[in-house]
């Protein structure tokens, strides 16, 4: 009976220690980690907040309540080849959710567009072609109820990769 008590206080023991060392893992690896040109107080500044920060990319998010509507800009951290794929790919029509609507599929000079709707909600999707900082790329998706037309979705492309620029120094 002592030797049993003897092992699982080792187990005990080794769960304990696992426990603490995931703890470090996630503490030390949370959004104050982020690059360096990443200007983190403008950002939260403006009313985002980091929902997602991953080794090669991190998001932020700012939700509008009144308008039930939402701005997700996400960033890979690749070179510009890698993330305009990797984008791309987590966007096309091929790899949502099938209760995605297609609604609009195209690319203009700055970026690739994809609109969907899904549950009474528009998807505008914007992958940028260019960015300022060569290993940083920003996807930027405004999630409304309120369907904007061709042009409109077309026309808020400036803005929002203006938007998602301005982030980085």
């Amino acid at each position: 009976k002592i030797e049993k008590n003897i092992f699982w206080g080792i187990i005990m023991k080794k769960i304990i220690l696992f426990l603490f060392l995931i703890l470090g893992i996630v503490v030390f690896a949370g959004p104050e980690d982020l690059p360096s040109y990443v200007n983190k107080q403008k950002f939260e500044e403006n009313g985002y907040q980091i929902r997602v920060n991953k080794v090669d990319t991190f998001t932020i998010v700012k939700r509008k309540e009144a308008e039930n509507e939402s701005i997700v800009i996400k960033y890979n951290l690749d070179n510009k080849e890698n993330s305009i794929r990797k984008a791309l790919d987590e966007v096309d029509e091929k790899n949502v959710p099938k209760e995605f609507k297609v609604l609009v599929s195209k690319e203009n000079d700055l970026a690739y567009i994809r609109s969907y709707l899904s549950q009474g909600l528009y998807i505008n999707i914007y992958v940028a072609k260019n960015s300022k900082n060569e290993n940083c790329y920003p996807i930027v998706s405004y999630v409304t109820p309120k369907k904007l037309s061709e042009i409109e979705i077309e026309q808020a492309t400036q803005s929002f990769l203006n938007e998602a620029e301005s982030f980085l120094k």
